[in-house]
């Protein structure tokens, strides 16, 4: 078996609140040959003054400036927003290339969630409000095998996101928003962001 191919693994869609035409929501992404990273922010508020938030967040590039790792990248979005009246929670990724499967790395703190086809089982930030209170971090790691979904997704969709086997036969730049139409809440700001395991 090949390695696996990041590059065309991670797709994402979003959708400002009803009513609104900017979202506070922000993903993140960073593409390399043999390693990916990204970061999906969830901003407190909605409109205009969450964008400007979140527009500030991507102006200080902690994707780069944390080099891919996630509880740095979490960190570094806490002193963005220090002092600034505003707060996040956010959910940063980094995946890895390895022989036969990928290495999944995420930290997250807030209620930006994170899920997994292998088992229907996911998983939220630890409580806290970046900007406002950091609690200690701590990274989880996982496995993904070829044809593992993963999906991060803002508190705009629902906690009943189920990644079940009718996804597998979608492409993956049209699971993003699949999500979103089936879990989506038209009250918030909505986000989902999909990596999936593939074959080069």
């Amino acid at each position: 078996m090949t390695a696996l191919a990041l590059r065309a693994g991670l797709e994402w869609a979003g959708l400002p609140r009803l009513g609104e035409r900017v979202s506070g929501d922000l993903v993140l992404l960073a593409r390399g040959d043999a390693a990916a990273s990204a970061c999906v922010v969830d901003v407190a508020g909605h409109g205009p003054s969450a964008r400007a938030a979140a527009a500030r967040i991507e102006a200080g590039r902690p994707l780069e400036a944390g080099e891919g790792d996630p509880a740095e990248v979490v960190r570094r979005i806490h002193q963005l927003l220090s002092g600034s009246g505003d707060c996040a929670a956010a959910m940063a990724i980094r995946v890895t290339s390895r022989a036969e499967a990928l290495s999944l790395e995420y930290c997250g703190v807030g209620n930006v969630r994170i899920a997994f086809s292998d088992g229907g089982s996911s998983d939220e930030g630890r409580p806290g409000m970046l900007g406002e209170l950091l609690p200690t971090l701590r990274a989880w790691r996982r496995t993904m095998r070829r044809g593992d979904l993963v999906a991060v997704c803002t508190d705009g969709v629902g906690s009943e996101l189920s990644l079940g086997q009718d996804l597998a036969g979608l492409r993956l730049r049209d699971v993003p928003s699949m999500l979103l139409r089936r879990h989506g809440r038209r009250y918030d700001d909505a986000t989902c962001l999909a990596l999936r395991a593939e074959e080069t």
